[in-house]
């Protein structure tokens, strides 16, 4: 999944129908429990206004059993469809109003039962129909206290306690209407919208190729918002460097997408003083200053704006939405689109992109990381291929070169055995096409397909038999070893790794290679009946450190793999190499 997935799952949850029947039914558990609370309070307060009218009790129990009904009915419905939604709401507003009508005292405690609606407005919504939520609320319930306290009410303020349970009442409704649309007006994507991008993040995968991912998501932005041309550019906080990319809907003259780096002087013309987030502009009719839409707080606010004549010099266009967007303490960046089509609500359209950019923006980043770590890591390996190839084979060459050289010059002295000498040469010969055949087996491990280290190794074994004319066989005790690919490559390796010691060096007459699970371990044996190593014993990974004995190469990819590398030497009788590491499938 790798790094697409917190994108993925935000713009999930946005979309999901599934996710929205949960939010009904918590609130409709929440509504439930404050039917119930309130009718319970109603009968522990036996001298209440609620507790001698049998018709507020009335009420109060039909309170508690719509609750119970909105439950079941959210719980049973297939989809909350937006008119259900503003059904509850309106009903959510209907029943306070309708209890601290029939409470008749300007000090009701039920006011609390109006926080409720607030509640369901910031979950459902945001901050605007919070806002009028409170409004509402605060309305009715000025309006129910002007009434109560009226002659036609027949009430009035009982002292200057009730008054003062007014004031903190509004101030209460007030602060928590505030809070509640403040905290609503986070970011919220268009429905359609989000369920469209559903297919594109899930193609964003950082294993794939950093310039198909960068211009597959920028097409797609294109159509979902029926753009003519997109415009990316991103620049390098500590650096300085600044690149820029170009896409066109597809189907048009020039279609192709291109990424490339931007003169110094030429950021200027994409960098300027603009609004944070997303903002729009409209080319002017007469004057010279363009008008500028963007978000600010919790709704749009417009302006008149003077931009870089450098920018609108190049471009040709009706309507510009722009998003800005900064990744860590690394990058910066604006997207422009041009001449977009939206039917949305513009401040819809302005909330989408500046969300898009917030929670796609990492995994882009992530998927450019990884492109490089790729590529310092094949220059790595390149790096030692090249070292090999130096130290091994060239070195090799080299040396039946200058016996070639002596040869002929002996011969130029004296007759010598031609028949001896064609076996020397063609020994050789064998020896560094084997070194040449392992190089490359080693360079193929890399490409082994997940879930392959059984067969690799089973492979591996049966072509060391048949190129040295060792007999080595493999013997597995399981069917199947769950390893991330880096982790099976490395065992691979170290396998690879010890068949070549034993060929080059063990003169061995047979070898044996052993993968055995130990609880949480794998163990991996390399067992040969050659001369062994110089030291006799059982030798265990910080003795070897301390000796400098053993392969280095070994070692080196052992702790790797976080494992433990033992070497059992026994002069003139073979070698034992164990490695022993966890099960678990390190990164």
């Amino acid at each position: 999944m790798g790094i697409s997935s917190w994108s993925q799952t935000t713009l999930a949850a946005l979309a999901s129908r599934t996710n929205a029947q949960r939010r009904e039914s918590l609130l409709s558990v929440i509504r439930l429990v404050i039917g119930a609370a309130a009718w319970v309070c109603v009968w522990l307060v036996p001298r209440s206004a609620f507790a001698s009218n049998p018709f507020s009790q009335a009420v109060i129990v039909c309170y508690a059993l719509y609750g119970l009904v909105a439950l079941v009915f959210v719980q049973c419905y297939e989809s909350t469809n937006p008119l259900f939604a503003l059904s509850l709401h309106l009903a959510d507003l209907f029943w306070p109003a309708l209890i601290l009508l029939l409470t008749a005292r300007p000090d009701n405690p039920f006011f609390v039962l109006f926080i409720f609606p607030l509640v369901t407005a910031a979950c459902r919504w945001g901050f605007r129909e919070t806002i009028a939520t409170m409004v509402t609320a605060l309305a009715l319930f000025l309006l129910e206290t002007l009434l109560i306290v009226s002659p036609v009410g027949g009430g009035g303020f009982r002292g200057p306690e009730s008054l003062n349970s007014l004031i903190l009442q509004v101030l209460t409704l007030l602060a928590a209407g505030t809070l509640l649309s403040a905290m609503s007006g986070g970011e919220s994507l268009p429905p359609q919208k989000s369920r469209a991008l559903m297919p594109l993040l899930q193609k964003l995968n950082p294993e794939a190729d950093f310039d198909g991912i960068l211009s597959e998501f920028l097409r797609a932005v294109l159509k979902l918002m029926e753009a003519d041309r997109i415009v990316l550019v991103i620049r390098e906080l500590a650096g300085g460097r600044a690149f820029y990319g170009e896409a066109q809907r597809p189907g048009t003259l020039g279609s192709g997408f291109r990424m490339v780096e931007l003169e110094p002087s030429e950021c200027p013309r994409f960098f300027f003083p603009a609004p944070e987030g997303s903002w729009y502009i409209r080319a002017p009719s007469v004057d010279e200053r363009y008008h500028i839409s963007f978000l600010h707080g919790g709704g749009l606010s417009t302006g008149a704006g003077i931009f870089p004549e450098a920018f609108f010099s190049n471009e040709s266009f009706q309507t510009l939405f722009a998003v800005s967007f900064k990744i860590s303490d690394e990058w910066s960046g604006r997207a422009f689109l041009f001449d977009s089509q939206s039917n949305s609500a513009l401040e819809a359209d302005l909330r989408f992109l500046r969300g898009l950019a917030r929670d796609v923006a990492p995994v882009i980043h992530c998927a450019y990381l990884l492109r490089r770590i790729r590529s310092r890591s094949r220059a790595v390996e390149r790096a030692r291929v090249a070292h090999d190839l130096h130290d091994g084979v060239l070195q090799s060459l080299i040396a039946l070169e200058m016996e070639v050289e002596a040869v002929r010059r002996q011969a130029a002295r004296e007759p010598i055995e031609p028949a001896a000498l064609l076996a020397c040469l063609r020994d050789r010969v064998q020896q560094e096409v084997l070194t040449l055949r392992e190089l490359m087996q080693q360079l193929k491990l890399d490409e082994m397909a997940p879930g392959g280290l059984l067969p690799c190794l089973r492979e591996m074994v049966d072509r060391f038999q048949r190129e040295s004319g060792i007999p080595a066989t493999f013997a597995p005790t399981c069917d199947s070893v769950l390893l991330t690919p880096r982790v099976s490559k490395e065992v691979a390796h170290i396998v690879h790794e010890a068949l070549v010691n034993v060929r080059k060096h063990s003169g061995a007459r047979q070898a044996r290679v052993l993968l055995v699970r130990e609880k949480a371990f794998w163990k991996l044996v390399v067992e040969d009946d050659g001369r062994g190593f110089d030291f006799k014993g059982r030798l265990a990974q910080a003795e070897l450190d301390a000796f400098s004995v053993g392969p280095r190469v070994l070692q080196e990819r052992v702790r790797s793999i976080q494992g433990e590398l033992v070497i059992e030497s026994k002069p003139g009788r073979g070698t034992r190499l164990e490695v022993r590491f966890p099960q678990e499938a390190y990164a």
